[in-house]
């Protein structure tokens, strides 16, 4: 440990950050090489191949180093994995406002845009309420399940 002392050489903090990085669930890996802009291939290599991974991270300044350091932090945000819960969105937007990212419209915006046909005029109400500064509650919906006819027996 003596041997080591801030900063960092590049090549160490490569090393950590590519350690780091190996350490991640394999699904917020995918969401930091798409971010990334990685393509699947791509990302598989950085995934799989830890010198793979180095080559990347040495074209990275160290502003995207930076970035791509938060975001293996912060990836996991909101995250649910298992899909049977409402995903609790605090942290994501704890972090938002300490980095002046303003989550609620950026909720908003892709709740317009990825929302099912049916949706749409609901969603796009609320990115509008949204964009003109009023405070409204996020729309719910969702599929009503399909109730079996009753039998007649």
């Amino acid at each position: 440990l003596n041997a080591f002392a801030w900063p960092l050489d590049r090549k160490h903090l490569d090393e950590t950050v590519k350690e780091f990085f190996r350490r991640i669930p394999a699904g917020d890996q995918k969401t930091i090489c798409e971010v990334f802009g990685w393509n699947e291939e791509a990302a598989n290599r950085v995934r799989f191949d830890g010198e793979a991974m180095l080559q990347e991270l040495a074209k990275l300044d160290d502003n995207r180093l930076a970035q791509f350091l938060m975001l293996c932090s912060f990836a996991h945000y909101g995250a649910n994995p298992d899909q049977n819960r409402r995903v609790d969105q605090r942290a994501v937007v704890g972090l938002g406002e300490v980095c002046g990212v303003n989550h609620t419209l950026i909720d908003a915006q892709v709740r317009a845009e990825l929302s099912p046909k049916k949706y749409r005029d609901t969603h796009q109400a609320y990115l509008e309420a949204v964009q003109s500064g009023q405070s409204v509650q996020k729309p719910v919906v969702y599929e009503q399940p399909t109730q079996a006819a009753p039998s007649s027996e």
